[in-house]
């Protein structure tokens, strides 16, 4: 087997870029996001706040992709580690890093009704078993 031959070979499962780009079902499996030009744009809203240094080990898009993947898929920090060819310790920083940073970048694009609102939208029946609560935490 010719070295270009192995090099596509171990490329086909780097957790990469170049591995989603055309896979828009691969991209709704590990991400939860139904496209790849929605998660580029989730990655570019990302991008320029991620510290990339010569030492890092994953890019950007790996970063937000393997944060996307613990939220989406609950992986250990141990599996990521693993799956991304680096230390669990690593992939916890990458994983709190990029949290922070997505939340910041999209804190304003999500609007929480108010109580009232609330009140007013709550179905017929959760009304008559809850009363005026707008939310209840089963066991």
């Amino acid at each position: 087997m010719q070295i270009t031959e192995l090099k596509s070979i171990v490329g086909a499962y780097k957790l990469d870029e170049h591995m989603f780009k055309h896979d828009d079902d691969k991209v709704l499996f590990f991400t939860g996001i139904k496209t790849y030009s929605l998660l580029k744009l989730v990655v570019d809203l990302a991008e320029h706040h991620i510290k990339q240094s010569p030492l890092a080990s994953l890019t950007s898009f790996q970063q937000v992709l393997l944060t996307l993947m613990k939220l989406r898929l609950n992986h250990s920090f141990t599996d990521l580690g693993y799956r991304f060819h680096i230390n669990r310790r690593t992939a916890s920083h990458y994983f709190y890093n990029c949290i922070n940073i997505l939340y910041y970048k999209s804190k304003g694009l999500v609007r929480w009704p108010t109580r009232d609102e609330l009140r007013f939208n709550v179905p017929k029946n959760f009304k008559l078993s809850f009363g005026e609560k707008v939310a209840e935490i089963g066991r």
